[in-house]
């Protein structure tokens, strides 16, 4: 797909004569070139132009590189923006620390090597280039899936494979649910019925039919009080729609939950025993969720969690979901969701982290917009400690919290029920002090928070 407009690179250099000549030099990768002669002016620029990368000069007058990069890296736009360094002077180990710290992503040395800069900015033009044609293909596929119509108009008096459809309860991108009833001998009974939309691109539909239909088969296979259950399935002969009936549930979602008020810390253990014991059931099923969300999750009475929506789960026999398109939510994505398909428990597990984290603390651990700054955020940084929003946090959940967010999937519980067994033992009040386990805090800081065995 071709770029309407070439991707933009901000040189800062405060001496015109190795702005001339960079500017001459990366004309021949296609981008447009914008030059500043200090740090103000580039912080100026950024406020006016988008950048794919930051080529800036160390040593400068009145602000140099390493305080320009750390206002870059506070503002939105550039957060993370990939910056280079040039500098005409040997690096200590002291001085690259400090460069990286400051936001930098490499250094190169002067007089510049022509060929190892134009290789190293071609890598981050490719990058940029990738990222905006994902951008471009998600926007279109919003745009076509909020166009198409809903199969089923909402009629009373609508029926569909012998269930009276009465309102509806949602809508999602792919799909509506409806609240249905049906005779059941003679006693009228409530469901939650889902259907395909069936004006949906002609590209998408057998893939999504499929998605579809596949999401009813995990879900019946979980036997859970904690998983939504599913009632019937199948493709109505009639009108040839694809439709799932569940236990229809009465009350909110988590994320309406959530929306209305703070969770407190007893009422979130409760709720992440019951969403570690629904994970447990749904990977002993030989399942993976991989779109655990407060969207997803089902609040009855205030106190009754229940997983729901299959619709990406992956199957162990399934190839449908071996894609490169990135599988699941942003803010609860896992590490390894960004860069393999073969995901695992321990992603649904680091989602459930998440949530937890979201519960507890009042905020997600990770708070972006998009996907460049999400990935980047889930991938190297580290969230706030949850004790600067409950002091009084006990050890084992600020350990528990620590253990689901690792950023390695082998360092994470390797299975719900071990999550389990740590809340059985606050449960009981039962120390932990047998091990002692690093939690590395956004600052740099180290905690030793102690976790049980």
């Amino acid at each position: 797909m071709p770029f309407s407009q070439p991707p933009k690179i901000l040189l800062v250099d405060d001496r015109p004569e190795n702005l001339f000549a960079l500017e001459h030099l990366l004309a021949s990768l296609g981008a447009e070139v914008v030059q500043a002669n200090s740090g103000n002016e580039a912080l100026t620029a950024t406020l006016n132009h988008e950048f794919a990368l930051i080529l800036m000069d160390v040593q400068m007058p009145e602000m140099d590189g390493f305080e320009v990069a750390q206002y870059l890296r506070m503002a939105e736009s550039t957060s993370v923006t990939p910056i280079i360094f040039l500098t005409a002077n040997s690096q200590t180990t002291e001085d690259e620390c400090r460069g990286y710290a400051s936001g930098a992503v490499d250094y190169i040395l002067k007089p510049i090597n022509e060929a190892a800069l134009l290789s190293k900015v071609r890598i981050f033009l490719d990058l940029y280039r990738g990222h905006q044609m994902l951008k471009r293909e998600n926007e279109s596929l919003e745009r076509k899936l909020t166009n198409t119509a809903t199969i089923i108009v909402d009629r009373p008096t609508k029926v569909l494979a012998g269930y009276s459809l009465l309102r509806t309860l949602g809508r999602g991108s792919i799909g509506t649910v409806y609240l249905a009833e049906r005779d059941c001998k003679g006693v009228k009974r409530k469901f939650a019925l889902k259907v395909l939309r069936n004006r949906l691109p002609d590209s998408l539909t057998d893939q999504l039919t499929q998605r579809f239909m596949r999401e009813a088969e995990a879900a019946s296979r979980v036997k859970s009080s904690h998983v939504v259950s599913i009632v019937d399935y199948g493709i109505a002969e009639d009108e040839r729609v694809p439709y799932i009936v569940m236990e229809r549930i009465n009350g909110q979602s988590l994320k309406q939950l959530l929306a209305k008020r703070k969770i407190r810390l007893e009422e979130s253990v409760c709720l992440l025993r019951q969403l570690a014991s629904a994970l447990k059931a749904i990977h002993e099923a030989g399942i993976f969720h991989r779109d655990i969300k407060p969207e997803n999750i089902m609040i009855e009475n205030e106190n009754n969690a229940k997983v729901t929506d299959f619709g990406i789960a992956k199957l162990p026999e399934s190839e449908l979901t071996q894609t490169s398109h990135l599988m699941g939510t942003l803010p609860y994505m896992a590490p390894e969701q960004f860069a393999s398909a073969n995901i695992g428990a321990q992603a649904d597990l680091f989602s459930l982290g998440v949530m937890a984290y979201e519960m507890i603390c009042g905020e997600r651990p990770f708070q972006c917009d998009g996907l460049i700054d999400y990935s980047t955020a889930i991938l190297h940084e580290l969230p706030k400690s949850p004790r600067e929003f409950v002091p009084d946090l006990p050890d084992i959940l600020e350990y528990a919290l620590a253990r689901l967010l690792k950023k390695r999937a082998d360092e994470r519980y390797a299975t719900a029920s071990e999550l389990l067994r740590d809340l059985d033992l606050y449960a009981k009040g039962k120390s932990i002090r047998s091990r002692l386990v690093t939690v590395l805090h956004r600052d740099g800081s180290t905690n030793w928070a102690e976790g049980g065995g």
